[in-house]
């Protein structure tokens, strides 16, 4: 399936962590890889489609969460104008296909973060995975900074006009190697523990990735606090 995920991902808008060059980027050490699940209908049309990570242990498949994504994605083929029912219909469709899917596959071991466009687990459920769900909110516009602030408690409000008046900002764009030495610096410091991955993972990643986005990794020191900051488009 994923060359045909593959020229899905090339004529649909895809979230970020759904695109094979990305999956790719967090698939590079040895023991890992990718796959991808393409769901269709008995007429052969796409309903959805699913890309994820497995890494092999002890000789067994596992499907887990890679360092650096925070959530996996699902991708519907929802049409313009259909009603809601039309809708959580196919996403029903899809997610029972996956969690079948994946029930008569290799992978012996799921654990998989979905993102908020999975609103649905009940498929899960039904083939007898277990689930935790949480919730979390969605700032819909941050265009506009001054809006934004104006719709926060007057409190909240006083408390970023004071911080802002307060601290000094200092921006400094950094290489991989360089904010993975800080951070695990960072780590070190305020935590006791260290990386969860390697510097080598970690620059690969960010140099496919960069290639693709053009994107800066950062170091933002507010007074004597320091902030490592990848500007990520999703």
């Amino acid at each position: 399936m994923k060359e045909e995920y593959e020229i899905l991902s090339q004529n649909e808008d895809f979230p970020l962590f759904m695109h094979p060059w990305f999956l790719e980027s967090v698939s590079r050490d040895e023991g890992m890889g990718w796959d991808a699940i393409v769901v269709k209908s008995p007429k052969d049309d796409i309903l959805g489609a699913m890309g994820f990570h497995w890494t092999k242990k002890y000789g067994l498949h596992m499907v887990l969460m890679p360092a650096l994504i925070p959530s996996v994605g699902v991708w519907f083929n929802h049409k313009e104008g259909e009603n809601v029912y039309t809708r959580r219909n196919r996403e029903t469709q899809v997610l029972e296909y996956i969690a079948k899917w994946l029930s008569a596959s290799r992978y012996c071991y799921v654990d998989m973060v979905f993102g908020s466009e999975v609103s649905n687990l009940l498929p899960f459920a039904w083939h007898g995975y277990e689930l935790n769900v949480r919730y979390t909110f969605v700032v819909p516009d941050i265009t506009t900074p001054d809006e934004l602030l104006n719709s926060y408690h007057q409190m909240k409000r006083r408390q970023v006009k004071k911080a802002s008046r307060d601290h000094r900002c200092v921006v400094d764009v950094l290489t991989p190697e360089q904010y993975y030495d800080e951070y695990s610096k960072l780590l070190a410091e305020r935590k006791q523990e260290s990386v969860m991955y390697s510097k080598q993972y970690f620059c690969s990643f960010f140099y496919i990735y960069g290639s693709y986005q053009s994107r800066n990794l950062q170091s933002i020191k507010i007074s004597k606090t320091t902030i490592l900051t990848i500007p990520i488009s999703i």
